[in-house]
């Protein structure tokens, strides 16, 4: 009889690695089997999952669904293996540094079937941005030509930074990208 519960990698385990895999544990259709983060010195089970110290060594494992929350600069080269192996996948924003990036995705995208690929634009839920798009949809304001938006990440934005976060070759674009 053929299990209707979903093995899980997540690649990529700080911040927002570990942030989702509480909430993946809350979905019953789903077990994580593997993280896997430069951080970790050597691979290992810790409480029945495995800890690998390379993306690269979530692949040899059984799984079908891949939540990819890594630095932009290799987000889209991971997506891209993990739909080539036929895993699922639900990557962080944003999907890439730029165009090119996301290009090559989609490119191997399109020729997949059945393979999901869903990307974490949280920022649409924002109460704020919800707000403006009701505001510019409602025309009170008559048609908007141009607008300007100040962001913050509160709980991130320390002077212990993640070095990733400043360098353009990395991040992209960075916060203006996410």
């Amino acid at each position: 009889m053929k299990s209707n519960i979903l093995n899980v990698g997540i690649a990529g385990y700080g911040i927002v690695g570990q942030r989702r895999h509480i909430s993946i544990n809350k979905i019953k259709k789903f077990r994580v089997i593997a993280v896997c983060d430069r951080k970790f010195k050597k691979d290992k089970i810790n409480n029945k999952i495995l800890e690998l110290n390379h993306y690269k060594k979530i692949f040899n494992q059984n799984i079908q669904v891949l939540f990819v929350c890594l630095t932009n600069d290799v987000a889209a080269e991971v997506t891209i293996e993990a739909l080539k192996n036929g895993i699922h996948v639900f990557c962080e924003k944003p999907p890439g540094r730029n165009v090119k990036d996301i290009e090559k995705v989609f490119k191997v995208y399109n020729k997949i079937k059945n393979i999901k690929l869903m990307y974490g634009f949280n920022h649409r839920h924002h109460l704020s941005i919800k707000k403006a798009l009701q505001i510019i949809k409602s025309n009170q304001l008559g048609k908007i030509i141009n607008i300007k938006g100040i962001y913050g990440k509160s709980q991130l934005i320390t002077f212990k930074q993640p070095v990733w976060r400043t360098k353009r070759k990395i991040a992209g674009g960075g916060v203006l990208l996410d």
